[in-house]
């Protein structure tokens, strides 16, 4: 019998070398792409922890900037409000009328018809004729313009807080994300030289091995981590750069902002009753002066990098001295390059890009936010007009087909009609210009701030920003 079995695989040796060749073979081959499978599914999941952890940080990154500039505000808000006193004004006003005064109401109606004279060059600037120290509204002292002047002071002085405040506000908050997403790339490139140098020591290690990391590598570790990561009175000594704009810069969109608010209101009376569309046409070409050169080309970062950024050592030294931080960082080598790379920035076209999209949301958020204190048409007269309307399409078909040459002036008059849009005097608009500045600086929640941190702009911009790795 075991001759027979025996003289069977001697039979068919040749069968049974290739039957193990192929059987081996399939087993390594099985093997093989069991190994790559498995590492590129590690690879997968390492590559999406990544896309997580850089989510996630950028995420919570954005968050801190808007809390940032959520606390910058108040520091914001007072010098603009005391800089353009409106309510100061209005006090003087109302003090004008005690003596001898035959009506206590403030009435417009009461006013001369010259209310709408040219005011002095410095009238938009808080050049209150009473000082007011916190006292009562005995303590002011009678006023020396006259209330032609005051009312003069206070429609430009009211407009130009509002729209400084805007510009401000956008200004701002673009600078500080700006700002912090400069710091984040630091720390975000840190936890990546991190998880590295953790692959790289647990690659070295043996792979049983139940040895503790040696001193050695930890320091190595920490050494790489620490050359990557800014320091920690450069990072501080960057960030006193918002003390500049805060305190100094402003001043500057103020000034540009009035001197085109005086240009485009001066000539419109407090009496002049405006639409809701004529309002906002008045405030487009305010804007168009502040943002725009003469021949039309939007100079918007020309116009406000030094306002964001010191432009002399003298200044860079007074910032640093001002904000509580050491003016010797300026010799730092990382120091310099960080301000060279956000002075490359705020030239870019991808930062004027950014602010006029901030600021074209911005001004959409006041124009529906003045549009609400428009009365509302009844629905009867809209209702009307609706068909009157209707009413005269159909003329205009009928008079286009068959009236001669003579009724030409018949077809444009019914052409030219319009539904009637309320109207509000310029006057009754200021309260309103007045209250709004308050939301926009003091508001909690803060829409406008919230409409321009949604920009989609801005978050690419911050992105572009935070991920690209730094060449320090």
């Amino acid at each position: 019998m075991f001759q027979s079995v025996a003289g069977f695989f001697k039979r068919h040796r040749t069968a049974f070398v290739v039957s193990a060749g192929v059987v081996g073979g399939i087993y390594w081959v099985g093997q093989y792409a069991k190994k790559k499978i498995v590492e590129m599914q590690t690879s997968m999941a390492k590559e999406r922890m990544l896309q997580e952890n850089l989510r996630r940080r950028f995420e919570q990154n954005q968050h801190d900037c808007t809390f940032t500039v959520m606390s910058l505000l108040p520091a914001l808000c007072e010098p603009i409000l005391d800089t353009m006193n409106v309510e100061r004004l209005v006090q003087a006003l109302k003090e004008y009328r005690k003596p001898g005064a035959s009506t206590p109401s403030p009435a417009l109606s009461t006013e001369p018809e010259g209310l709408a004279c040219t005011p002095s060059a410095g009238s938009t600037r808080s050049q209150s004729p009473a000082s007011h120290d916190g006292g009562p509204a005995a303590d002011f002292i009678h006023p020396t313009k006259s209330k032609v002047e005051l009312w003069e002071d206070i429609k430009l002085t009211s407009f130009t807080r509002l729209l400084t405040s805007l510009y401000c506000l956008n200004l701002l908050t673009v600078f500080v994300y700006l700002q912090l997403n400069l710091i984040g790339r630091f720390i975000y490139t840190e936890s990546l030289a991190t998880i590295s140098q953790g692959r790289n020591t647990a690659a070295s290690a043996e792979p049983n091995s139940t040895k503790p990391p040696t001193p050695a590598a930890m320091s190595a570790s920490t050494e790489t981590s620490g050359a990557r990561r800014l320091p920690f009175a450069i990072e501080q000594s960057y960030l006193t750069f918002s003390w500049w704009f805060l305190h100094v810069g402003w001043q500057a969109c103020h000034e540009r902002v009035a001197a085109a608010v005086a240009e485009v209101l001066n000539g419109v009376s407090l009496k002049q009753k405006l639409t809701h569309l004529e309002l906002m046409d008045l405030i487009d070409q305010v804007r168009t002066k502040v943002e725009k050169s003469d021949q039309g080309q939007t100079v918007l970062g020309k116009r406000f990098l030094s306002s964001l950024l010191p432009a002399t050592d003298q200044d860079l030294r007074r910032t640093l001295t001002e904000g509580g931080a050491n003016p010797s960082a300026l010799s730092h080598p990382q120091f310099q390059q960080l301000l060279n790379e956000t002075r490359d920035l705020l030239e870019s076209t991808d930062f004027e890009l950014v602010c006029t999209r901030c600021l074209d949301r911005s001004f959409v958020l006041l124009n529906d936010t003045l549009h609400q204190f428009y009365p509302e048409l009844p629905l009867a007269t809209a209702t009307a007009q609706s068909r009157t309307f209707a009413a005269a399409q159909d003329q205009i078909i009928e008079l286009s087909e068959s009236a001669g040459q003579g009724s030409v002036d018949l077809v444009e008059e019914f052409a030219n009609f319009q539904v009637d849009e309320p109207r509000l005097a310029l006057a009754t608009l200021i309260p309103r210009v007045t209250r709004e500045v308050h939301q926009l600086l003091n508001g909690f929640p803060n829409q406008y701030l919230d409409a321009i941190t949604k920009v989609s702009e801005l978050q690419a911009f911050s992105a572009i920003i935070y991920t690209t790795l730094d060449p320090y």
